[in-house]
């Protein structure tokens, strides 16, 4: 009589825990949440500041895990210059194609695109490589018409699709995304890079 207790008993708790393991399953994985720096606190954080223009994109891994490496073309340094090589830099960002040539994407991080200008605000990782402070991007455009030169941050949640469309147009549709004066946002870095 106490075996087939035993055996209902450990039944159940099988039952039970297998019961809460599916209903909590599917929220753990959206337990992750990330807190949006402003432009100031980056400004403060970050240990390199540039505007550059991405020459190039290419998976690499890094401690087996899958990195997306951003070759930039440095244009104007604002903090940090001594810790930077002229000319270029390469920043990595999480994900990218693994070892075994699956696409890993995670969601929510910078798709920095070639031949386009952003505001990277950069830190050093302990084994060198430069990383994004903040998962916005901070594009840098021109509007056509006006030549004046604006910077429009897209965080995780608004994507910006402008591969055919120029800034003017950009602008535009710019509504969900952040937009501000170039030379504001530039002076806004610059009073915050202590």
């Amino acid at each position: 009589m106490a075996q087939k207790r035993k055996r209902i008993l450990t039944h159940f708790l099988s039952v039970l825990i297998l019961s809460i393991s599916l209903f909590v399953s599917p929220f753990a994985s959206q337990a992750t949440s990330f807190i949006e720096a402003s432009t100031q606190e980056l400004s403060r954080e970050s240990q390199i500041i540039v505007r550059g223009s991405v020459l190039a994109r290419s998976s690499v891994v890094i401690n087996g895990m899958s990195w997306t490496a951003i070759d930039v073309s440095v244009l104007e340094t604002f903090k940090g210059a001594h810790r930077i090589s002229e000319g270029s830099i390469r920043v990595v960002v999480p994900g990218g194609t693994n070892s075994q040539g699956q696409a890993v994407k995670v969601a929510g991080t910078p798709e920095f695109q070639e031949s386009k200008e952003y505001v990277f605000f950069l830190s050093r990782a302990n084994d060198g490589s430069l990383l994004v402070e903040s998962w916005r991007e901070f594009l840098v455009a021109v509007d056509k018409d006006s030549g004046n030169r604006y910077v429009i941050s897209r965080s995780k949640a608004t994507e910006y699709r402008s591969s055919r469309q120029d800034a003017h147009t950009a602008l535009r549709h710019a509504e969900p995304l952040d937009v501000a004066d170039y030379d504001s946002f530039i002076d806004t870095v610059l009073e915050n890079s202590f």
